[in-house]
């Protein structure tokens, strides 16, 4: 875990410097010192410096401040207990139900599953929201997924819906 420390704020926008040999990679978590924020990085600059995305308010934010690297990616909790959980890009619950019950968490950029993994049948996503779970199973009958389009405007693939 190396650190590093702040050399430029615009926005949402940070920019971090570490020792150029302890450079951390694209979509790691860098978690700061002084202040309960987590950056996310998006791009190498070169000469030890990152530009990170912050996963919250930059207010209060100063050149020189300190910020570790994780060594991993962003983790949010995965599986039956979130279902109908509402929660913030880091995993936190925000529906003030109690904290996510999970068993193991994911990052939240990994690769997609592989071909012979993905189902082609028609599937009800369910979300564990009422509301949503009615407005999905009505797209979901009305349009399968993958199924053709040809209504007016051409010939369309019906993809994923996401709400």
């Amino acid at each position: 875990m190396s650190s590093g420390k702040i050399v430029q704020i615009i926005g949402a926008v940070v920019d971090v410097e570490f020792p150029r040999d302890e450079m951390p990679k694209v979509y790691e978590a860098l978690k700061l010192s002084d202040v309960d924020l987590t950056l996310e990085v998006q791009q190498q600059l070169g000469d030890g410096v990152v530009r990170a995305i912050a996963m919250g308010s930059t207010d209060g934010l100063k050149r020189g401040m300190g910020v570790d690297a994780t060594g991993s990616a962003i983790q949010v909790p995965v599986g039956q207990g979130t279902l109908g959980r509402i929660m913030d890009v880091l995993g936190r619950p925000v529906d003030n139900a109690g904290p996510v019950e999970a068993d193991k968490t994911m990052p939240i950029h990994r690769k997609p599953p592989a071909f012979d993994e993905q189902s082609a049948s028609i599937e009800i996503l369910e979300t564990g929201d009422v509301g949503t779970d009615e407005v999905v199973l009505e797209v979901a009958l009305e349009h399968p997924r993958g199924a053709q389009n040809r209504g007016r405007g051409g010939n369309h693939q019906v993809g994923d819906l996401q709400l």
